[in-house]
C-alpha cells in the first residue's frame, strides 16, 4: 500500500512539474511578444532587433530623457550603462543580446527594492519609439 502511494505521489509531482514548465513556455513566448516582466531588480523587455539597434536606441532615449551617463561596461554579449537623473536617482539600463535579432532590455530606476516603476516603463517607452516597434 505504502507503494503505491509513493507511485501515485511521484506522478503527481511529475505532472505539475510538466504543467509548471509549460507556464515558463508560455511566459517566454508572452516577453518575446514584447509584455515587460519584473526580474531580480529590473523591468525587462525583449525587443526583435539586434544588440546594436538596441544600444543606440537606448542612448537616444537617454539623451531625450536627460540623463547623464556615469559609466558603461560592455563584452560582447551585454552592455551595462549607468546614468544619473537630474535629482541623483540612479538608472540602470541593461542591453544583452539573445540572439542574432533579438535583445532584452532591463530598465532598473533607483535602488533594487526602492524602484520606481513608472520610470522604468516610461524609459522602455522611450527606447521602444526609438525602434519603432
Amino acid at each position: 500500500m505504502r507503494a503505491k502511494r509513493l507511485i501515485m505521489l511521484g506522478a503527481a509531482l511529475f505532472v505539475m512539474a510538466g504543467l509548471w514548465g509549460c507556464g515558463l513556455l508560455v511566459a517566454g513566448g508572452a516577453a518575446g511578444a514584447g509584455v515587460y516582466g519584473y526580474v531580480q531588480g529590473e523591468l525587462q523587455r525583449s525587443y526583435g532587433v539586434p544588440m546594436e539597434n538596441a544600444i543606440l536606441a537606448t542612448k537616444k532615449a537617454a539623451n531625450s530623457l536627460n540623463l547623464t551617463e556615469v559609466g558603461v561596461e560592455r563584452d560582447s554579449i551585454k552592455t551595462i550603462m549607468h546614468y544619473k537623473k537630474s535629482d541623483n536617482t540612479e538608472v540602470t539600463i541593461r542591453v544583452q543580446r539573445m540572439d542574432v535579432n533579438q535583445t532584452e532590455i532591463g530598465v532598473r530606476v533607483g535602488l533594487v527594492g526602492v524602484w520606481d516603476k513608472d520610470q522604468a516603463e516610461t524609459i522602455h517607452n522611450y527606447i521602444r519609439e526609438n525602434l519603432k516597434v
